[in-house]
């Protein structure tokens, strides 16, 4: 479970624009703490600080920590209707 999560969010980091500095101001570590994370240097992380880089990824904590093989969250409305988030282009 812990390889997978290094696996997961080593992943995730490759796959972005972002630099460690946009992921320790919202997740509160230091780069040099998430990156042990992403290369599994570091076990045991807690389930608040996965939840935060899940939030900042925009994926499920479960899949992140390796529970589970749904990369996304499924969200519904008041109703129990499936809801799909549509990013919205604003154009200048």
């Amino acid at each position: 479970m812990e390889e997978l999560f290094a696996q997961r969010l080593s992943e995730l980091i490759k796959n972005s624009n972002y630099i460690l500095a946009d992921m320790e101001e919202a997740v509160g570590k230091k780069g040099a703490t998430i990156s042990r994370y992403a290369s599994g240097e570091i076990r045991g992380v807690k389930r608040e600080t996965i939840v935060k880089l899940a939030n900042f990824f925009g994926v499920s904590p479960a899949w992140l920590a390796g529970l589970s093989n749904e990369k996304y969250e499924l969200k519904t409305d008041k109703l129990g209707n499936p809801v799909v988030s549509i990013p919205i282009l604003r154009y200048c």
